[in-house]
């Protein structure tokens, strides 16, 4: 259930980083149009602008996350036998989900409560709105963390299961013969 929950999750961050990224394109495009070719500038549209890439960027991080894409070193890592790379795998997930935890929930509601007040400038639109994102892509990212967890360890059930029946394979004839 979590795996198919983490990939409704995937789609959702996805769509909304790739909305974000249209928009921002779109309403500059439009900027500029309208400052350079019609002499008549728009006077929202870096604040819109502004407003979407916050989005952008922590719903892409979440996207990141998915992928597994973020900064690592994997040399050290890939010289480790199998057993202390599962432990490395579990220990690096345990300190993402604390980070996500701490920075993005508990740091994420206290920016996002601090926003109750604040309106932007020119759109006056709250800034809750804007600093949400930041406690979304917290939820999302530590949905796909707990999704790689959980895919290793199905990852891990299906190798012991190959493994048993690769025991029963090979001890099974001797079982015969001797009976």
């Amino acid at each position: 259930m979590l795996k198919r929950l983490g990939g409704w999750i995937s789609n959702v961050d996805n769509i909304f980083a790739s909305i974000s990224l249209i928009l921002i394109i779109s309403v500059t495009v439009i900027g500029v149009f309208m400052r350079y070719v019609l002499g008549d500038p728009l006077k929202w549209t870096e604040e819109m602008t502004m407003a979407l890439f916050v989005w952008f960027t922590f719903l892409g991080a979440s996207v990141v996350t998915k992928e597994d894409g973020h900064v690592g070193i994997e040399y050290f890592v890939e010289k480790l036998n199998p057993v202390m790379r599962k432990i490395a795998f579990l220990f690096r997930q345990m300190v993402l989900i604390s980070l996500n935890v701490y920075v993005f929930f508990y740091l994420g509601i206290q920016l996002t409560a601090l926003a109750t007040d604040k309106l932007t400038p020119i759109l006056r639109i709250s800034y809750i709105y804007i600093d949400v994102a930041v406690v979304l892509s917290g939820v999302f990212s530590t949905i796909h963390i707990l999704s790689h967890m959980f895919n290793m360890s199905d990852k891990n059930k299906a190798e012991s299961t190959l493994i048993e029946k690769d025991n029963e394979k090979q001890y099974a004839p001797q079982k015969e013969a001797k009976a």
